[in-house]
């Protein structure tokens, strides 16, 4: 499976937040600017006047564990040293891509949270969000601001989020969007096992989710039956926001 920049036959995307450690800072009025883990930050992304795509994206964190740590922070999961091959490459591109271990949020970012982060951050509140940042889109399923209303239930998934903003989010919680690699080399475990292709249950979930009418309410994060690694929902209707979309 693959993530938003590529899902584009699946209806919606989330934001997962990938956590790396940084020095703490204020974000605001640099909210564009990549979360990175000790590591030069890539070159800025040109603005997309419609970042959000008219989809349904959602978000999730992740973090690069350092080498003594021995426990996993609150909310997230460890998801090992590995590889993924790639859906689509080019013939100069690598079979395989490594991907070293990193911790993952458990869940899609909800409704609760990202509201907390708007109330904090008014900027990226859906009436005063910069249209560079967010498009008509931009959380359109809330009732207004402050209130997400009875389409966005609070634990469930909050969709219709930009890039930017997915991005300013990770940053304000210390996490940073995971990239390509890492979403597909979570995303490729089974319920069972850490490679999901031949994982009959999990293929036969996968199928089902994608004959499913569009649901007007996503479902609480909590009910996702988690895979093989601990991490919930990272397939289903919505896609999932990665750093190095492009």
């Amino acid at each position: 499976m693959i993530p938003r920049a590529l899902r584009l036959f699946l209806l919606g995307n989330a934001f997962v937040i990938c956590g790396a450690s940084v020095p703490p800072g204020d974000f605001a009025g640099e909210a564009e600017r990549v979360r990175t883990t000790n590591a030069p930050a890539a070159a800025e992304p040109a603005p997309e006047p419609s970042s959000t795509r008219g989809g349904r994206e959602r978000a999730r964190s992740a973090l690069s564990p350092p080498a003594a740590e021995r426990s996993v922070p609150s909310g997230m999961v460890l998801i090992p040293a590995g590889s993924y091959a790639p859906l689509q490459r080019t013939v100069k591109e690598a079979a395989q891509t490594p991907v070293a271990a990193f911790y993952l949020d458990e869940s899609p970012v909800t409704n609760a949270e990202f509201l907390a982060f708007v109330t904090a951050n008014p900027k990226w509140r859906r009436s005063q969000v910069s249209p560079l940042f967010g498009d008509a889109s931009y959380l359109e399923n809330w009732a207004d601001d402050l209130h997400p209303g009875p389409l966005a239930p609070p634990n469930a998934p909050v969709v219709r989020v930009s890039w930017f903003a997915a991005r300013a989010y990770a940053r304000s919680v210390g996490k940073r969007l995971p990239s390509t690699a890492e979403w597909e080399h979570a995303a490729s475990a089974g319920y069972t096992t850490p490679d999901g292709k031949n994982d009959v249950a999990r293929n036969r979930d996968l199928y089902a989710l994608l004959a499913r009418p569009v649901p007007v309410k996503l479902d609480d994060v909590s009910t996702a039956k988690p895979n093989f690694f601990g991490a919930r929902a990272l397939h289903g209707l919505v896609w999932e926001w990665v750093e190095d979309f492009n």
